[in-house]
């Protein structure tokens, strides 16, 4: 019986944990969203040649890491 116990206090841990974790990533991704909106509405929509400029110049600042 207390085996029993253990295995569902231990299921109910990562159930809370799972449901947790989800609520912290739904939390992210509503600010992200609100993130976006708010930067499309001041400056417009991205476009794809934007998000290109963007990832050049992104590439241009890396530093090299393993191996490199």
């Amino acid at each position: 019986m207390a085996r029993r116990r253990m295995k569902t206090k231990r299921r109910l841990t990562a159930s809370r944990d799972a449901l947790r974790l989800k609520l912290e990533h739904d939390r992210r991704l509503r600010a992200l969203t609100a993130f976006v909106a708010s930067y499309k509405a001041e400056h417009g929509e991205i476009s794809d040649a934007a998000i290109l400029a963007a990832k050049r110049r992104i590439r241009g600042r890396a530093v090299g890491g393993r191996g490199a």
